[in-house]
């Protein structure tokens, strides 16, 4: 079957400059450029590659949730 998630950047939901929420998307490491300022991020099944967390600079807050 074919993976219909949507564009990360598409579908986020911003809170302020620095937080924001995405839920059921597939991130690649180009979506480190956009997210790169984000202090608070929330991910609902997301699905990363290796070590993606840890290459976000600002990143203080993570919030993983399943689903």
């Amino acid at each position: 079957m074919a993976n219909s998630r949507r564009s990360a950047r598409s579908t986020a939901t911003w809170f302020s400059d620095d937080t924001v929420r995405l839920d059921h998307v597939v991130l690649t490491e180009a979506d480190a450029q956009w997210l790169g300022a984000v202090r608070r991020l929330t991910v609902w099944a997301v699905e990363t590659p290796p070590g993606f967390f840890a290459s976000l600079p600002s990143l203080e807050w993570l919030d993983v949730r399943g689903g």
